[in-house]
């Protein structure tokens, strides 16, 4: 009786961090543009912040601020490819307040300049 009770206490549990985890995803998805606090979040829902980053990390094989920094360059990149925008506008659209530290992030990234980076797309991009 005490293992079938083990076994569904660990299955509730395991359950329960899951979907804590996937909420956590969509969240960061859904919110990356903005100033995230992933310890205020994880105490929000009843996680230790070490735990639910430790699990999420874990389960997703990439941490929050990286899912956050991927999520943000990925449109940073987009931005930069489609827009006109100044780099003071994409970076705040993106949610980095430091043009800087875009720009150095960026080009440790992807190996470019990201005005080099909106050069070449505007000049290779295909006219048809």
């Amino acid at each position: 009786m005490e293992s079938v009770c083990q076994t569904l206490f660990h299955t509730s549990t395991d359950a329960t961090i899951l979907q804590a985890v996937d909420a956590l995803w969509n969240y960061i998805d859904q919110h990356f543009t903005q100033e995230l606090d992933i310890n205020d979040y994880a105490k929000e829902h009843g996680y230790h912040p070490v735990y639910l980053i430790s699990q999420f990390s874990n389960l997703k094989q990439i941490s929050p601020s990286k899912r956050i920094t991927q999520k943000k360059m990925a449109l940073a990149k987009e931005l930069l490819k489609n827009s006109d925008m100044s780099l003071q506008e994409f970076v705040n659209t993106v949610g980095f307040y430091d043009n800087s530290y875009f720009s150095r992030l960026f080009k440790s990234q992807e190996g470019i300049k990201p005005g080099a980076f909106r050069k070449y797309y505007k000049t290779t991009k295909d006219p048809t």
